[in-house]
């Protein structure tokens, strides 16, 4: 007798990890969403203000602290003074070497002396510098008041005829004539004053006394070498004393002092903090492009 198996339907197990494509699914949604949150908490923080950058500010040279000009907190303009050094011997060695200066320049002819600048504008000088600045002012002044009196003129002309035909426009060029003698006016005015002033320094030179003590045993070349040598002695004695403040690099803040009145310090010692934002934004500038 065969034997007779009965087959049984095949069920089959269900698979493990069905479900895996939508996990994935879900797991790649998640992280778009983290990433677009990110990159928009990044863009924030771009338009926020630069982190801030700490810079140690130091003593130039050796001394003592005089006074302090800030305290921490404290928002400074580029250029504010924070703090002051003790200048006394600065400025005593200065006025020492201006002296010498002005001894050695009685040595010299009097368009080979220099003239200490009373303001920064046009620096210091000597007398036949000077005059040579102020005879090309007259000039230019000259120019400027021939053109005017020329505008001037045409000015009139066009304002007779108008008045004249008794044209619509007469009222215009009246006024247009009127700001031409203004004009006029205001360039002879400065013609006289350039006039004057260059004058003035012509006979200066013309009148100042010749060079004193025994400057005709030594040659001039010598001497103008000399003067040239103490004039740089001067400048570097005004830069010794201008190193006796620590000033605000920039625009900031005060972040933290690290000594106070009547310390000694060397020079390259950091006395301050500054706390500053410029640079941090200029590097991130940078690194966009």
């Amino acid at each position: 007798m065969e034997n007779t198996r009965l087959s049984m339907p095949e069920t089959k197990a269900p698979r493990k990890g069905s479900r895996r494509p939508l996990a994935v699914v879900l797991i790649l949604l998640l992280a778009l969403g983290a990433g677009a949150a990110f990159g928009h908490f990044r863009a924030r923080l771009k338009k926020a203000d630069p982190p801030a950058l700490l810079l140690p500010l130091t003593a130039r040279l050796d001394g003592t602290v005089l006074s302090l000009e800030a305290k921490p907190g404290d928002t400074v303009s580029r250029g504010k003074v924070l703090l002051r050094m003790d200048d006394t011997q600065a400025r005593a060695l200065l006025l020492e070497e201006r002296r010498k200066l002005e001894n050695l320049g009685r040595t010299l002819p009097a368009q080979d002396r220099i003239i200490p600048a009373s303001d920064k504008t046009n620096g210091d000088e000597t007398l036949a510098r000077r005059e040579e600045r102020l005879r090309a002012l007259e000039e230019e002044a000259v120019q400027r008041m021939q053109a005017a009196s020329e505008g001037e003129a045409a000015a009139a002309v066009r304002y007779g005829r108008a008045q004249a035909r008794n044209a619509p426009e007469r009222a215009e060029l009246e006024k247009a004539l009127e700001a031409a003698r203004k004009m006029a006016r205001e360039a002879k005015r400065e013609y006289e004053t350039a006039s004057r002033k260059r004058a003035e320094a012509g006979a200066e030179i013309k009148n100042a006394p010749p060079p004193a003590g025994q400057a005709g045993l030594v040659p001039l070349e010598v001497r103008r070498k000399a003067y040239a040598e103490q004039q740089e002695k001067v400048q570097a004695a005004e830069r010794d004393l201008e190193d006796m403040l620590i000033r605000a690099p920039e625009k900031g803040v005060v972040h933290e002092l690290l000594v106070k009145n009547g310390d000694w310090v060397r020079g390259g010692a950091v006395c301050l903090i500054f706390r500053s934002a410029a640079p941090a934004a200029n590097d991130e500038q940078t690194q966009a492009k």
